[in-house]
């Protein structure tokens, strides 16, 4: 296990590795930082065999996108539902944590979300999965990538930030999870955390992608 910069991937560090996990932060940050020469880097380790699994931050980053810098990662053609042109009313302090750096994303909620397994592996069964969104793409695959798992329900703890009922329209029955496969390698794409610690059903996800 081996935690990288941006400068270990532009310097080929990707190389000798298997899979790549890339999580939270700005997606936009992250961009900006691996350049045209992580976008090349990159593309070489999936099309070789690599597995790319990004959350979050590192979904948005492969996803199909016109936004400078972070259109040199255009590996995955996926719309996003939660890209609005007007972005809805919000109360209190909904405000402080709804928009992102990209002024057209939304986010409508925040926290525990239920997501449901499509039966292919890595999520095998029909078993239902919580995990925290704060903030990871709600996406319509266009194509040509799988949907695994669906939004499927929210629970206690999730936070609206915008009314249930147009919440519930831009989240519920959309992917939570997509693959692609590109080259000889794989691209896993999740909009949820599942690799935060305190969700043990989730992680199984993450290390059965690993295993």
């Amino acid at each position: 296990l081996c935690f990288l910069d941006e400068h270990h991937v532009r310097d080929g560090r990707l190389e000798n590795l298997d899979v790549l996990l890339v999580a939270g932060g700005d997606t936009f940050d992250l961009a900006e930082g691996l350049g045209r020469e992580g976008a090349r880097e990159l593309a070489d380790f999936v099309t070789g065999g690599g597995c790319y699994i990004g959350s979050c931050a590192g979904a948005y980053l492969m996803l199909r996108s016109s936004k400078q810098q972070v259109n040199l990662f255009n590996y995955v053609r996926v719309k996003i539902k939660n890209h609005v042109n007007e972005c809805p009313s919000m109360k209190g302090a909904a405000a402080t944590y709804a928009r992102y750096r990209c002024a057209d994303i939304f986010h409508p909620v925040r926290d525990e979300v239920v997501v449901r397994s499509k039966g292919i592996d890595p999520f095998g069964g029909d078993e239902d999965i919580v995990a925290p969104l704060f903030g990871g793409p709600v996406m319509i695959p266009d194509g040509d990538a799988s949907t695994l798992a669906t939004y499927s329900g929210f629970t206690r703890k999730t936070i609206f930030l915008v009314d249930q009922d147009r919440a519930r329209d831009m989240v519920l029955n959309n992917s939570a999870a997509v693959r692609k496969e590109y080259g000889a390698g794989s691209i896993y794409l999740f909009g949820p955390h599942f690799e935060h610690p305190h969700y043990r059903a989730a992680n199984r996800v993450i290390t059965d992608i690993v295993r």
